[in-house]
């Protein structure tokens, strides 16, 4: 099997995926721009799958939204993003490294989908690491007699969490439709691996919301 990694489609690549499989000509003008919305949607021969992902942004001083959106067939994974993305391209480095890795996960499309997925959702961990750090920089310091400077740092993170809380709680709903139409699409052999994907989610949504009730308590105290 094949996997084609795009990165800020132009075109000619439109053109050259449109000459890979029958796509419906709607998904691959969609493929030019970021989508509004991520989604999955089933056709007879292929799945599109529209994924977003938190990315944090130091000059903004919060989260914004990437995107990686996935044409997935028997037997072929189209990534497409709109800028480089570093789960996507370590992932790439670790298969052109690792025989044996490439043994594992480029011997059906569901298994491919599924790392990729899941090297995202551990991305989105990973960005959520400041949000924490954060956190402690304010607990440690509300005490010290600078409110002003406090409640102008709570209030930067609390927009942060919004911020990624807004892209990323969509994304529960479009990994359990997946568990659905993947087991439709591959069988129900597959249901395991979006099963796990699925615990992966919940764990980094349990991880942000923890993070929103420790700041709301820490802005009460300042």
């Amino acid at each position: 099997m094949t996997w084609i990694d795009v990165v800020k489609p132009v075109k000619s690549d439109i053109e050259a995926i449109k000459r890979l499989h029958k796509f419906h000509p709607i998904i691959l003008d969609e493929l030019l721009e970021p989508s509004a919305r991520s989604r999955v949607e089933p056709h007879d021969t292929y799945l599109f799958l529209v994924y977003h992902l938190p990315m944090f942004e130091h000059e903004l001083r919060t989260s914004r939204r990437g995107e990686v959106d996935f044409l997935i067939t028997r037997d072929t994974v189209i990534t497409v993003h709109y800028e480089p993305l570093s789960p996507l391209e370590q992932f790439r480095a670790q298969l052109e490294g690792d025989e044996t890795l490439r043994r594992r996960v480029l011997h059906d499309t569901s298994t491919l989908a599924y790392r990729l997925i899941q090297d995202i959702i551990n991305f989105s961990l990973r960005q959520m690491r400041h949000i924490e750090d954060n956190i402690e920089y304010v607990s440690a310091r509300i005490f010290d007699g600078r409110e002003e400077e406090m409640l102008r740092k709570i209030s930067y993170i609390k927009r942060d969490i919004l911020d990624y809380s807004i892209i990323s709680e969509p994304q529960g709903i479009t990994l359990d439709s997946l568990l659905e139409v993947g087991e439709n699409f591959w069988g129900k052999w597959s249901r395991i691996y979006f099963m796990d994907l699925i615990g992966d989610y919940t764990k980094m949504i349990q991880r942000l919301r923890n993070s929103k009730e420790v700041i709301e308590s820490l802005e009460m105290t300042n």
